[in-house]
């Protein structure tokens, strides 16, 4: 049975460390936002490298290009609900493009909230910050300038 196969190779359930990204958190970094086809579509990619390598063939450039040598990673564990047996799929920020590795490691940076000027705001908020700022070629901390004082200069000619 394929739900046998998958418990032998996942690995057994362990909290998530500094040496992977959540799916979740990686397809949001690459830009597919959950609830959508494309990210149901990604997920089923990531399964299936975590229990296949003949599937690379069968994935666009685009997410391949997010892993060296274009090598798509994911290792499964074994999800901690009782009763029907779900996965949890994680990525090797080792196994992603310099670029993605550089972007994975500000993710995790954020988990921890170890950032003394650190500004409450939600994990899916950061995430689409981090993917903006990449794709503007500004930093996180530059935009948010560029972004508060826009508004301020829009609140104050407003009051003139």
């Amino acid at each position: 049975m394929i739900t046998e196969e998958k418990l032998k190779r996942s690995r057994p359930w362990e909290p998530i460390s500094d040496d992977y990204l959540s799916a979740r958190e990686f397809l949001s970094l690459i830009g597919i936002q959950g609830k959508s086809k494309a990210y149901r579509r990604a997920l089923r990619y990531l399964t299936m490298a975590a229990y296949r390598s003949d599937i690379l063939d069968r994935m666009p450039d685009s997410f391949k290009d997010c892993f060296r040598e274009g090598i798509v990673r994911s290792h499964s564990f074994r999800g901690t609900t009782g009763g029907v047996v779900a996965f949890e799929y994680r990525i090797p920020v080792e196994s992603l493009d310099e670029k993605y590795a550089k972007l994975a490691k500000k993710v995790i940076r954020a988990r921890h909230g170890k950032n003394p000027y650190a500004i409450p705001i939600s994990q899916t908020t950061f995430r689409r910050l981090t993917v903006l700022s990449e794709k503007v070629g500004k930093s996180n901390s530059e935009l948010v300038e560029e972004l508060v004082q826009k508004e301020l200069e829009r609140l104050f000619a407003h009051k003139s």
